[in-house]
């Protein structure tokens, strides 16, 4: 962690941490936040559905061991891996893999997946991956990024500038949940119980502003927020005049350490 462990514990006594990972994803942040002296309010704010593998199959059969593969997120990783089969795991394996972010690497190596594309520490976001020494002179390579439904278009019009072949692979979809209960979150707002907002994408903020309803600024304008990155940090603020911390990565600890 990048910061020491007891200067977090002081920081998180008894402060109040929304968690609006995918409800799948929030153990971790919850586990650090309670072991760290703070409260965990879990409140998933964006659901994923991975796409039916017997269609993605199809997709991933056309890559081969010439091109190379990205993951923009621990989503794409398990879109592919949840369901795959031992022949098509065996042709991945010969594919250069890359991955946007240390989350997502650990996602490819604890599927035993060697990564070796990936940004170096401190530079985790799709910028950071574009500066690798093996994505520079790619002219003719065919990459493949694996996302959800939409995203950012920065690695797809960069490699094609550098004139690589792109194709993009769906592994699921991101959306709203389909049923949620904000009643008890806005009751935990309105009673000063949480203080502390973590969202990792403009997507998640927009889905909670949404779920909150006409509470929204009511609960958000004295909360801390904290994003990965300067990017959500400025479409947020483009938008709404909410107090914003800004962590190094994604990653559970350098959230929780953007707290203190």
């Amino acid at each position: 962690m990048s910061s020491g462990a007891d200067d977090i514990t002081l920081a998180l006594n008894g402060t109040g941490v929304l968690i609006t990972r995918p409800l799948a994803q929030s153990g971790g942040m919850q586990g650090l936040v309670t072991s760290h002296g703070g409260v965990a309010y879990v409140f998933p704010s964006l659901e994923i559905t991975l796409r039916p593998y017997h269609e993605l199959q199809a997709d991933l059969a056309r890559v081969s061991a010439r091109d190379v593969l990205i993951f923009v997120s621990t989503n794409a990783v398990n879109g592919v891996f949840h369901e795959i089969d031992d022949a098509l795991r065996r042709q991945l394996a010969s594919v250069q893999i890359a991955a946007v972010g240390e989350r997502t690497q650990a996602a490819l190596e604890a599927e035993n997946q060697i990564v070796t594309i990936s940004p170096e520490q401190g530079h985790q976001h799709s910028e950071g991956l574009l500066r690798h020494p093996l994505l520079q002179d790619i002219t003719g390579c065919h990459v493949y990024i694996v996302r959800g439904q939409s995203g950012r278009e920065i690695i797809r019009d960069t490699l094609l500038e550098r004139g690589a072949k792109l194709d993009y692979i769906q592994a699921y979809t991101r959306h709203i949940p389909r049923s949620y209960d904000s009643a008890p979150i806005i009751s935990a707002f309105k009673a000063g119980q949480i203080q502390t907002v973590m969202l990792t994408s403009f997507a998640v903020f927009e889905n909670l502003v949404q779920m909150l309803g006409h509470d929204a600024d009511s609960c958000l304008k004295h909360a801390q927020l904290v994003v990965p990155g300067k990017r959500i940090e400025q479409k947020i603020r483009a938008r709404y005049p909410f107090s914003i911390r800004v962590a190094k990565s994604a990653s559970d600890q350098e959230m929780l350490a953007a707290i203190k």
